[in-house]
C-alpha cells in the first residue's frame, strides 16, 4: 500500500508544480480563456490519474497496469508542459 501512497503523492507534487507554472504563463498571456482551460485540463488530469491508482483493472498484472500508467502520465505531463511553453513564447 505504501506504493499506491507515493505514487499519489508524486502525481500530485506534478500536477502542482504545472498548475503554478501555467498560473505564472497566464498572468503574462493575452488569451486567459486558453489558460483557464489548460489548468482545468491539469485539474482533471490529476484527478483522473489519482483515481487510476486508487482502481486497478480487474485481470491486468499490477506491474504492467502501473508501468502502464506511468508512461501515459508522464506522456500527458509532457504534453502539457509543451503548451504552457507554447503560450509563453
Amino acid at each position: 500500500m505504501a506504493k499506491r501512497r507515493t505514487l499519489k503523492r508524486s502525481i500530485t507534487e506534478i500536477c502542482t508544480v504545472l498548475f503554478a507554472e501555467g498560473v505564472a504563463a497566464s498572468l503574462e498571456n493575452e488569451h486567459p480563456e486558453n489558460a483557464d482551460a489548460l489548468l482545468t485540463s491539469i485539474l482533471k488530469m490529476e484527478r483522473h490519474y489519482i483515481c487510476r491508482v486508487s482502481h486497478a483493472e480487474k485481470g491486468m498484472k499490477p506491474k504492467l497496469y502501473f508501468n502502464d500508467l506511468i508512461e501515459k502520465f508522464n506522456a500527458q505531463v509532457i504534453e502539457i508542459a509543451d503548451q504552457i511553453n507554447n503560450s509563453n513564447a
